[in-house]
C-alpha cells in the first residue's frame, strides 16, 4: 500500500507488484506523510488535516475521513 503525493492510494500484489486497485481519496490536498498501518488499517494524512482510514484489502472500501481542523 501507498499514496501518492497528490492523495491516490493503491493497493499491489506483493508477490506480483501488480495494482489491485488505485483510489483518489483526497480530492484537493496534498500528502506528503507516509501512511501508517493499524490492525488491517491503513491511515493517511493530508497537509489539508484531512485524515482517512481505507481498509487493507484486496478490494476497495471508501475510506472513513475526518478533518483535523488544522493543517499538518
Amino acid at each position: 500500500f501507498w499514496v501518492t503525493d497528490k492523495g491516490i492510494a493503491t493497493c499491489a500484489d506483493a508477490k506480483t507488484g501488480k495494482a489491485l486497485w488505485a483510489e483518489k481519496v483526497f480530492a484537493t490536498s496534498d500528502v506528503t506523510a507516509s501512511p501508517v498501518m493499524v490492525g488491517d488499517t491503513i491511515l493517511m494524512i493530508s497537509e489539508k488535516g484531512e485524515a482517512a482510514a481505507v481498509k487493507a484489502a484486496k478490494e476497495y472500501e471508501e475510506p472513513t475521513k475526518v478533518s483535523l481542523g488544522e493543517r499538518v
